[in-house]
């Protein structure tokens, strides 16, 4: 079962360069306030006929973050 969100650790203040790290906050806080869009990746993905065996997939949200990064 695909969730649609997962709780992670900040990686910003500790790992970030000062300029990527600030402009992947940014966008961190844009998805947050967006929540709609992982909703619609959520539905996307589950409507793939994807049958509930199998090993868990990533996250709605990790999925949406990873294509922000890509």
């Amino acid at each position: 079962m695909r969730q649609k969100r997962t709780t992670q650790v900040s990686i910003f203040e500790a790992f970030a360069a000062p300029d990527i790290g600030r402009e992947l906050e940014m966008m961190s806080q844009w998805l947050d306030g967006h929540r709609q869009v992982c909703d619609w990746v959520h539905e996307d993905l589950r409507s793939r006929g994807v049958k509930d065996t199998g090993r868990n997939g990533l996250s709605a949200e990790s999925v949406v973050r990873c294509g922000l990064l890509r």
